[in-house]
């Protein structure tokens, strides 16, 4: 079984990065402007970050 703080952060990231996926959509298929002022390059950066997080906590390298 997962451990409580890990299925937590899991949560966290997947709710993080799935507002990035959703501004993704608004920016590039929709063509919509941001609302917060973040560009597509910004928005591909925090992405590719936070999966880089998250394969850190999955691991457990990560402080609990």
């Amino acid at each position: 079984e997962m451990p409580k703080w890990l299925e937590f952060r899991r949560v966290l990231f997947r709710s993080r990065m799935n507002d990035k996926i959703n501004r993704l959509k608004q920016l590039v298929l929709l063509g919509k402007p941001d609302t917060v002022g973040e560009s597509i390059q910004d928005t591909y950066s925090d992405l590719s970050v936070y999966g880089i997080i998250a394969q850190i906590v999955s691991r457990g390298k990560w402080g609990k």
